[in-house]
């Protein structure tokens, strides 16, 4: 696994840093590593994905159960992050980790081609705007969520993933395990900073808020 260096940006620009990566990820971003994970065969990825993934994610990416995420479309280096910490266990996943356990560094970057292509699609009923999404709480020193997940909630910035349209329960759950600190390969704890300061009702909020926006 290639130790790696974090990307920042300077005047919207993305520059490279020297700095090692955290022991939180097994992946931070080179010019390399980025092309790397745009470089996945979508057509084998979903081979692969038919014998792996499927049954919990559905075959086009969108699962049926309110336990597991929804992934098409969310962005190629997103996925492919996640992938190889669940391999690694910087993820802890039990589940996940047996799905990819026997995957190379090229299948999982061929999975994450297919569901980046794939369409998304919503889950949950319309609900409403949350205060936290677009302006943070500065007295508490909350960031917007819309200033690393986008205005759209599509996701940005190589690792940033996709909010909409996700289920509502699994977003609480993620946001606990990031809580809790069960999940801890963020970055710079950059989410377990964030939901930390959030309330049991806030989590909900956010949660509901995001299940419920359309998915174009």
């Amino acid at each position: 696994m290639r130790k790696l260096t974090i990307p920042f940006a300077v005047g919207g620009a993305l520059l490279f840093s020297t700095a090692a990566a955290e022991p939180s990820s097994e992946v931070a971003w080179t010019p390399d590593t980025y092309r790397f994970a745009q470089s996945g065969d979508a057509a084998n990825g979903k081979k692969i994905a038919v014998e792996v993934c499927d049954e919990c994610h559905g075959a086009g990416g969108v699962s049926e159960e309110d336990d597991f995420p929804n992934i098409a479309g969310q962005l190629e280096t997103y996925l492919y992050k996640q992938l190889v910490d669940f391999k690694s266990g910087k993820r802890k996943n039990r589940k996940m980790r047996r799905r990819v356990k026997d995957l190379n560094e090229q299948e999982l970057a061929d999975l994450s081609a297919w569901y980046a292509q794939l369409p998304a699609e919503p889950q949950g009923p319309e609900a409403p705007g949350h205060e936290l999404v677009t302006r943070g709480d500065p007295k508490r020193m909350i960031t917007s969520c819309n200033a690393c997940h986008g205005a759209d909630a599509k996701g940005a910035d190589l690792d940033v993933p996709m909010l909409k349209g996700q289920p509502a329960d699994l977003f609480v759950e993620m946001m606990e395990n990031f809580r809790d600190g069960s999940r801890a390969n963020d970055v710079y704890g950059r989410m377990r900073q964030a939901a930390e300061a959030l309330s049991d009702e806030e989590i909900e909020a956010l949660a509901r808020y995001y299940a419920g926006l359309p998915v174009q």
